[in-house]
């Protein structure tokens, strides 16, 4: 990462507990927001979002919007760059009618100024690419049908989570393509059995403080 230098990089699993992530730093970045599950029977999913030090940034208040242990967020206004970032996890086959009226009203309330450009980024435990899983082929056209009103397409066609048994398309970058043109890759860290995904917005300026 430290070769990339990202302006904003999100991460999932950090195993931080609130204390710890209170003291967590990384050099030439600011933390945009954390988030640490309370409920510990759920699991250890936490995630945060990290922004260069030179970028004025607000964290979004999504308490409201969660569901913890099934549908989890957290997001940043990019103040000077008409940008909003949200990244989230979703457990996997919660149902659904539970995630795309949840997701949906999540994306209504986020994109409610409609200068902005949303990024969405995480793991929705939606399986994107093909699949003859009958509940999962419904999950994805309705999944697909629910970012679309928001004009927002998927980005990652690569495969993010590989196992001895599967090859799947479940984590992704979701933009307005139509107003950013962006280049993406998929990459492996060592760090998780997921890989993670990069995106470089194209003739979009993420102004810096002045």
């Amino acid at each position: 990462m430290q070769d990339k230098k990202p302006c904003i990089f999100c991460v999932r699993d950090h195993l931080l507990n609130n204390e710890q992530a209170k003291l967590i730093k990384i050099l030439g970045y600011s933390k945009g927001y954390m988030f640490c599950r309370k409920i510990k029977s759920k699991g250890e999913n936490k995630k945060g979002i990290f922004v260069t030090d030179n970028i004025n940034f607000k964290p979004i208040d999504v308490t409201s919007f969660r569901m913890e242990g099934d549908i989890e967020l957290t997001a940043v206004d990019i103040d000077d760059s008409n940008l909003k970032v949200m990244t989230v996890y979703s457990r996997p086959l919660i149902g659904n009618f539970t995630f795309i009226r949840k997701f949906h009203n999540d994306l209504k309330k986020l994109s409610c100024k409609k200068d902005k450009v949303i990024l969405v980024c995480g793991d929705f435990n939606v399986i994107l690419n093909e699949t003859l899983d009958c509940h999962q082929r419904r999950m994805k056209t309705d999944f697909l049908k629910l970012i679309q009103q928001f004009n927002l397409e998927c980005t990652v066609k690569e495969n993010t989570r590989v196992t001895e048994r599967t090859s799947t398309v479940i984590d992704n970058i979701f933009i307005d393509v139509n107003r950013v043109k962006a280049k993406t890759k998929v990459f492996e860290t060592g760090l998780s059995d997921h890989k993670a995904q990069e995106i470089v917005l194209k003739h979009f300026v993420i102004k810096p403080k002045k």
